[in-house]
């Protein structure tokens, strides 16, 4: 259970980075919402191709990946 007392902190620093990212990152100013489900097909993708794989670490990153993308705001 304490694994869930640092599940908001690190959610809110997530956002903050996704939020900063948004801000800093020209390629993330110009994703759209409309851009969203392409993006996130693809990462789907690369997430069945790491598991396949059975590399943890490329799990965790395109898994990373995955998140994010489903953060950004429109």
């Amino acid at each position: 259970m304490s694994d869930d007392t640092n599940a908001a902190p690190a959610f809110a620093k997530l956002l903050a980075v996704v939020s900063e990212l948004r801000e800093r990152c020209p390629w993330d100013r110009e994703q759209k919402l409309a851009d969203t489900p392409r993006h996130l097909i693809e990462e789907a993708y690369e997430v069945g191709a790491a598991i396949a794989s059975g590399n943890p670490p490329d799990i965790a990153e395109e898994l990373g990946d995955v998140i994010v993308h489903a953060c950004l705001p429109g």
